[in-house]
């Protein structure tokens, strides 16, 4: 695909579009480096992810932390080739949180199923959906939260092992629980990142995700993260 500079102006202007404004909101400065190991016996898949979440220490406003650690996230799933482009997943996380981030500020225990769609089209343009349902418990209380989580991604040869990656994921939560600050739509996940693949089982991608937290003022927030994945395809 002869990815020329109008295209770059597209999704530039693209990102400028569907990135939400951060003034009148919190605005906080992230880094997430997420180490994504995937690998597959025949039909049946696994997934190994821990993730380390960082942020900019903010101590002048109120609602901020101090804390450059913000979040680890452990995920391990199984999965099973369904057909050929669809799978399911059944998973778990576990998240530890900086004790100054808010009142849901502890450890919490997600389990969680997923169906997945991958489709290559004749441009070899590589579009995935995942479809996640979640259940969330935090340790510090007794109630059970749900949520649904929506992510697409647009993965766009530029040159060689050289690609664009665009995504874009909504969350949504069921049910109203004490420990969680958000009402029914929980955040939106806009992300646009560059992707090197070094081999069939190694690549990173490096982008720039926009977060975008609903919640009533002043908890508001538009989250600027940058974001680094390693990857790695385990040999079967």
């Amino acid at each position: 695909m002869n990815f020329s500079k109008k295209n770059a102006s597209l999704l530039l202007v693209l990102l400028c579009l569907l990135t939400t404004p951060a003034w009148s909101l919190i605005s906080n400065n992230k880094f997430w480096i997420p180490v994504t190991l995937n690998g597959n016996y025949g039909t049946f898949l696994y997934f190994l992810e821990p993730q380390l979440r960082l942020i900019e220490p903010k101590t002048s406003e109120p609602n901020q932390t101090s804390n450059i650690f913000d979040q680890f996230l452990g995920a391990i799933a199984g999965g099973y080739e369904i057909y050929p482009e669809f799978q399911l997943w059944f998973g778990q996380t576990i998240t530890t949180t900086a004790q100054d981030a808010s009142r849901s500020s502890r450890e919490e225990y997600r389990s969680w199923e997923q169906l997945m769609w991958n489709h290559t089209t004749a441009q070899n343009i590589l579009i995935n959906s995942r479809f996640r349902a979640e259940q969330r418990k935090s340790l510090n209380f007794p109630e059970w939260a749900f949520r649904l989580r929506e992510r697409l991604i647009f993965n766009i040869p530029i040159k060689n092992n050289l690609s664009y990656e665009l995504s874009d994921e909504v969350l949504y939560n069921l049910n109203s629980v004490p420990w969680i600050d958000a009402a029914a739509w929980d955040q939106n996940r806009f992300y646009i990142a560059l992707v090197q693949r070094f081999s069939k089982h190694y690549a990173f991608a490096l982008g720039y995700m926009n977060q975008y937290l609903f919640r009533d003022a002043p908890l508001a927030q538009a989250n600027n993260v940058l974001y680094l994945n390693f990857r790695y395809n385990l040999p079967t």
